[in-house]
């Protein structure tokens, strides 16, 4: 169903239960209404035995006629989007929204709270199925494979960057003991001892630092480096 069909719908009589989430590590706070003042609830992060439950309640306290359609928003974030696609399976229209896109109140910057994050995300899905233009940005979810195809990617390019990382540092270590040398997989077995036992003196501590540095880079980036 497109954003276009919706707020077509919505101008008409047809009640609507909209939904907004607030999301954290540990709670979710969830806001209800039909387009007045929301009705807010605190759930644990991730029961969505209890988010049935609560949209079930909140139907029946807000006069919803149970086959009622139900929009939902939540922050594009580091839950990524399977919230979302569960949510369509249940046969709620969900919108995923860049927070940056987000209008804020300058007066009330420093009056945050998960509370008012919920009401001011609940008032602009409000808004926005009523026709508003640009009260915010929609996210296109990818689906299931896509997803799992960009997480792959980007871990690859963390460990890459963290491969870089540790490589130089292990260089500067040697830098300080007059070795210069390539990090490479064979680095602690064969040059760095040979350099090391060429040299007149040896930093048994600045070694054994190395050491620890390029254990971290053999198993975080060696084999995508």
């Amino acid at each position: 169903m497109t954003d276009v069909t919706l707020r077509e719908e919505s101008n008409g009589n047809e009640y609507r239960l909209y939904m907004a989430f607030e999301l954290s590590e540990s709670k979710w706070k969830l806001a209800f209404g039909t387009g007045g003042n929301p009705r807010v609830v605190t759930i644990d992060s991730r029961r969505t035995d209890l988010l049935e439950q609560e949209i079930e309640k909140a139907k029946g306290k807000l006069h919803v006629t149970a086959g009622a359609k139900v929009m939902s928003c939540y922050e594009a974030g580091r839950d990524g989007f399977w919230i979302h696609r569960y949510l369509e399976t249940l046969g709620v229209h969900s919108v995923v929204i860049d927070p940056a896109s987000l209008e804020v109140n300058r007066r009330a910057r420093r009056a945050k709270t998960d509370r008012l994050d919920v009401e001011r995300i609940y008032r602009s899905l409000v808004r926005h199925a009523r026709g508003e233009e640009g009260v915010f940005s929609v996210v296109r979810a990818p689906t299931a494979e896509q997803e799992d195809e960009r997480r792959v990617t980007r871990e690859i390019g963390r460990l890459q960057g963290e491969a870089t990382s540790h490589s130089n540092r292990i260089l500067s270590l040697l830098v300080t003991q007059g070795i210069k040398v390539a990090v490479t997989a064979k680095l602690l077995t064969t040059k760095l001892r040979d350099a090391r036992d060429n040299r007149p003196t040896s930093n048994a501590h600045d070694q054994d630092k190395a050491t620890i540095i390029f254990a971290r880079w053999t198993s975080g980036g060696q084999a995508i480096s």
